[in-house]
Parts: C-alpha cells; sequence; structure tokens
C-alpha cells in the first residue's frame, strides 16, 4: 500500500495541515501584534490555494472515485459535536448552521461531484477562472473562488512539476520578497482577502480595487504554493506519515482552537507555547492507530454495518 502512495502530496499535506493549526490558534490574537499578523497573513497567503490543489490532484488519482460517506459522515458527526460544544463557551451554536472549519468538508464534496461534468465543458478552466474573479461581488463564495485552485491540480502532470523545477529558485526568491512585502505593509493589508470568501465591499475596496485584489492574490497564492511544490522531496520522509491522516488533525483542532481563543491563550502565555501546542496537535492526531480507528468508525457507519450490528441485537 505505502508504494502507491504519492509522498509528495503526503508531504505537502503535511506541512499545510500544520499551518492550518497554527493559523487558527492565534487567529484570535492577531491584532495584538505585528509579528502575529504577519505570521498569519504569510500563511493564510497560500495554505487554502494549495491545500484545495492537492484536493483536486487527489481526485484525479483516484480516477474521479470518492466515497461520500468518507466526507459526509465526518461532516455530519462534527457538525452534531462542535455545536454542542459551542454551547460549553456560552455561544450557541445551531445545529444546522454550518460549523467555522466545516466549510471545507462541504465544498470538497461539491468540488468532488461536480468536477468530473464540469471538466466536460468546453473552456471550463477559463469559465472557472471569470466566475472566481468576478465572486468578488458577493459574499461567502469560497466554493467558486477557490475552484480554479482544485481544476489545477486536477489537470496537473508530473511533466508540468519537471518544468516549473527548473525554476524553483526563481519561485523561492519570488515568495520571499513577497513575505519581505507583506512584512513591510502589515499595518495596511488586509488579511481576510486571503480568506477568499468575502466582497469586495465587505473588505473595504472600490469595486476596481476589488477585482484587482482578487487577481494579485491568486498570483500570490501560486507563487508561493509553486515553490513548496518544486522544492518539497517526492519521498517517504519523517513526518510523511501525518498527510495521510489529515482529517482527524483537522476536525479536532477546531475545538482545541475555540477553547484557546475561550481562555484567551495568548495573554497568558508566548507564541512559544502555541508553537508547541500545534505541533503536539498535528503529531497526537495524526497517529496512526487513532487514525485507523477513525476510519474504520467511519466506515462502519456509512457501510450501515453499526446499524445492521443493533437490528441484529435488537431482534
Amino acid at each position: 500500500m505505502s508504494k502507491n502512495r504519492n509522498y509528495l502530496l503526503d508531504n505537502i499535506k503535511a506541512i499545510l495541515i500544520f499551518f492550518v493549526v497554527l493559523g487558527h490558534y492565534i487567529e484570535p490574537f492577531i491584532n495584538t501584534s505585528n509579528g502575529l499578523k504577519f505570521l498569519y497573513v504569510a500563511i493564510y497567503s497560500f495554505h487554502m490555494p494549495l491545500f484545495v490543489f492537492v484536493s483536486g490532484s487527489l481526485l484525479k488519482l483516484n480516477k474521479n472515485k470518492f466515497k461520500w460517506g468518507s466526507i459526509v459522515v465526518p461532516l455530519v458527526i462534527s457538525q452534531i459535536i462542535f455545536s454542542l460544544t459551542g454551547m460549553l463557551y456560552s455561544k450557541v451554536n445551531p445545529l444546522f448552521n454550518l460549523y467555522w472549519i466545516l466549510w471545507f468538508l462541504l465544498t470538497l464534496l461539491f468540488w468532488n461531484v461536480i468536477t468530473p461534468h464540469f471538466i466536460k465543458i468546453k473552456h471550463h478552466f477559463i469559465i472557472a477562472i471569470v466566475l472566481a474573479i468576478v465572486a468578488v461581488f458577493f459574499e461567502y463564495t469560497r466554493p467558486v473562488s477557490l475552484f480554479p485552485f482544485f481544476l489545477i491540480g486536477y489537470h496537473f502532470k508530473d511533466s508540468y512539476l519537471n518544468i516549473l523545477k527548473k525554476y524553483k529558485y526563481l519561485f523561492l526568491i519570488v515568495t520571499g520578497a513577497i513575505f519581505v512585502l507583506i512584512f513591510m505593509n502589515i499595518d495596511i493589508i488586509n488579511f481576510k482577502t486571503f480568506y477568499y470568501s468575502l466582497s469586495y465591499k465587505t473588505l473595504g475596496y472600490s469595486i476596481s480595487i476589488g477585482l484587482l485584489v482578487r487577481i494579485i492574490s491568486y498570483i500570490i497564492s501560486s507563487i508561493i504554493g509553486i515553490a513548496l511544490l518544486t522544492t518539497m522531496p517526492n519521498r517517504k520522509l519523517c513526518f510523511s506519515y501525518i498527510g495521510e491522516n489529515t482529517l482527524l488533525v483537522y476536525l479536532v483542532h477546531g475545538i482545541f482552537a475555540k477553547y484557546f481563543a475561550h481562555i484567551k491563550l495568548l495573554q497568558h502565555t508566548s507564541i512559544y507555547i502555541v508553537l508547541l501546542l500545534s505541533i503536539a496537535t498535528t503529531l497526537i492526531f495524526s497517529i496512526k492507530i487513532l487514525n485507523q480507528g477513525f476510519k474504520k468508525f467511519i466506515k462502519i457507519i456509512y457501510d450501515n454495518k453499526l446499524i445492521h450490528s443493533l437490528q441484529i441485537k435488537k431482534s
């Protein structure tokens, strides 16, 4: 089984899930210092688009086959759990109001369903780009705004990567320059631009500036993503297993993130402690035995084996 794994994607996913955890842990405190805000913007400038790219690549590797239950069951169970835990912090989260981080699972389901059909449309990628840019006029448009990255991942080939690797140092230099520019202008950067979900009005831009910023954000995300893709080894590393087990990390960290925000963690400790907590969360909840149990539980439910066993016991 391990011989058939794509270690490049596993390694990328491992790095990205850590950044997801760290980004969410520091999010409530980014206005307390420019250093935290810079770290947050740097993470958000590429981590979501690259994760979406990887998801598109995985759909293609699986030959357009995906198991609905592997997305729907964790989505439903997590929504129930998050709704209940939300009440602990005196912030009632209605059961049918999609919880914070679960947008990705719902959107991933949408992309997996429509992509095999959408790619049959002539000039489908151009259409996706146009729709993504126009989406800046509307709110909560991540399924459209990030869809081009999913399509790029879906169509991506090893030959493309080999070509890009010839210029990896150029991409690294440009990425460094981008981070320097972000740091120098951190006071005026609207970090919500990289959420890819808000309209130009909400972001405080004019129509022309809003469209320009959306295009620039795509370019920035693409350059940084390419820099990471071209420098990441395509072989098994000590942390490659994490990339195979990101779902449980993603779901569980959502509870911790809300708890840390509730107790105002960074007001009582340092960024180094938060960094260690992010590493610990990623390492602990990507442990193979935990994920094997989690995946088996999910499979039992969507195969209806749990319901079947209950009926047998009842009879």
